[in-house]
């Protein structure tokens, strides 16, 4: 019979290891005038679907230039980003005419990271587990709120667009147009922001409230789009197909977004227009 100790005393000294590399590390840190490594902080939304993580920060960080008091950039956090995606996806499903109990297959994982330069790019990962597609969303801590929606949509449709997908390889792909006129149709639809910033506030409901939040009653969600076109060419399909960077980022004075958000729009509004895109 072999001796239970001899089984037991690697694992102890594995463990005085252990113990001794953390201390190490912890005091190394203080030396240094560093808080000791934490892990990262993540935010599971209500319905499961979103699970938002963050890179922590330490001490004061001074924010890039072109970014620091510039109210076109919302600061995201993991808890209010999780109220927000699920605001956010609320919104584009009644566009779509999904029920708002409606099942989701795949799960979106938004991955924040601390930001490093103005119109820093936003990356959506697919990747494939089993029988089941998932994404990750990765941005920075501080985004556009046209990045910042065209992301959650490009990730909101791809989870609806796969659903179908058996293939082991190859995700649905989606026509800029879509993704970035379906974002603008839905923010500019709502009511109320629903893009949140941090710091936000909880309202008398213990409900987040973002401190940009804005009422549009009486709002015509299509007239930004309409005012930008109103002295431009407006573009072929085949541009609205095959758009440049400039004009993603906005650098055409608004003329492509505008052009996607209005052509979105007027497919919505034809007859059976939210069966057909859901279909299709």
């Amino acid at each position: 019979m072999s001796d239970p100790g001899h089984h037991r005393r690697p694992v102890r000294r594995l463990g005085r290891w252990l113990l001794a590399g953390l201390a190490t590390t912890v005091m190394t840190a203080k030396l240094l005038g560093q808080p000791a490594p934490e892990t990262p902080k993540i935010v599971r939304s209500f319905s499961g679907q979103f699970m938002v993580s963050a890179t922590p920060v330490y001490g004061h960080r001074a924010l890039p230039p072109g970014v620091a008091g510039n109210t076109n950039y919302a600061k995201l956090e993991p808890a209010v980003m999780a109220v927000s995606a699920e605001r956010f996806k609320t919104a584009l499903w009644s566009q779509l005419g999904f029920k708002p109990d409606a099942a989701w297959s795949g799960q979106i994982v938004l991955a924040l990271h601390p930001v490093q330069w103005a119109d820093e790019p936003v990356n959506v990962i697919i990747n494939r587990l089993f029988d089941r597609w998932n994404y990750r969303v990765e941005l920075p801590d501080t985004v556009t709120r046209t990045r910042y929606a065209r992301a959650l949509t490009a990730a909101l449709l791809l989870e609806i667009a796969n659903r179908q997908n058996r293939s082991p390889d190859h995700s649905a792909e989606l026509p800029a147009w879509l993704t970035d006129g379906l974002a603008r149709h839905v923010v500019a639809a709502e009511p109320t922001d629903i893009l949140l910033s941090y710091p936000g506030k909880k309202n008398v409901k213990d409900v987040w409230e973002s401190r940009t939040e804005k009422n549009f009653k009486g709002y015509a969600p299509l007239t930004a789009a309409r005012a930008v076109l109103q002295d431009q060419t407006p573009l072929t399909f085949d541009q609205l197909s095959w758009p440049t960077d400039e004009q993603v980022n906005g650098l055409d004075g608004g003329v492509y977004q505008a052009c996607a958000e209005v052509f979105v729009a007027e497919l919505l509004a034809m007859r059976n227009g939210e069966g057909r895109m859901r279909e299709w």
